[in-house]
């Protein structure tokens, strides 16, 4: 569910909004584990059981309580996405929180959101390091060309 929100949200970006699809962020995140390989593990496996716990159990628990799901979703969804540092990408991010609380909800564990953010980074930080950041520079293009044509 996530990968699909995050796809249609990146759509969105760079058809409707014009966004383009680099993130700062993920780039840095990725000098730091090309040059200390064993940071992966904090970027793929602990900062998403941190962030879980914060972001779901912690800010939309505590809004859930108080307020519906879609209130306590998008707070918590928009404050996720900020402090991503990725304003440009906000839509993407919050889109991501949206799904997480989505899931925190309906299996009343955290631990589900959890894997889920875990498997999420994993997939990227595993295939942006397994590749050069000029394959990546060439895939994201092509990427672009290929949404272009299948959006029109």
């Amino acid at each position: 569910m996530a990968l699909i929100a995050q796809t249609i949200a990146g759509m969105i970006e760079i058809h409707i909004l014009g966004i383009k699809t680099t993130s700062e962020n993920t780039q840095i995140l990725m000098d730091i584990t090309r040059s200390i390989p064993i940071f992966m593990i904090l970027t793929a496996l602990i900062a998403p059981i941190l962030e879980e716990i914060v972001f779901r159990k912690i800010i939309f628990g505590t809004l859930y309580k108080r307020t519906n799901f879609f209130i306590a979703g998008l707070i918590s969804a928009l404050i996720f996405g900020f402090v991503h540092g990725e304003p440009q990408h906000i839509l993407i991010y919050a889109s991501m929180g949206f799904v997480f609380a989505f899931l925190y909800v309906k299996t009343k564990r955290i631990i589900v959101p959890i894997i889920a953010h875990m498997a999420m980074n994993s997939l990227v930080v595993i295939t942006q390091y397994s590749l050069t950041p000029e394959d990546i520079e060439k895939m994201q293009k092509q990427l672009e060309q290929m949404q272009i044509f299948i959006g029109g």
